[in-house]
């Protein structure tokens, strides 16, 4: 699980560029939208290049939002 804080953005690079390495090219995040404390990492998200795909309805304690995060994506 990713928390939201001072170094969410850099972790996540982080880890994106490790997985880069082993040749998983797909990754995905989601947020539940009814934790609202989980949307904080939005930004992070769209800073590392993930795109908003698919809104799961009533999937968690609200809806689910998957992003997507493709190789060659990573800034």
């Amino acid at each position: 699980m990713l928390m939201p804080g001072e170094d969410a953005g850099k972790n996540l690079s982080n880890h994106l560029m490790a997985l880069q390495k082993e040749k998983l090219l797909n990754t995905y995040m989601e947020i539940d939208l009814g934790q609202a404390w989980q949307a904080d990492i939005v930004p992070n998200l769209f800073q590392c290049g993930f795109k908003p795909r698919l809104i799961l309805p009533y999937a968690g304690e609200g809806d689910l939002l998957l992003f997507q995060f493709e190789a060659g994506d990573l800034k």
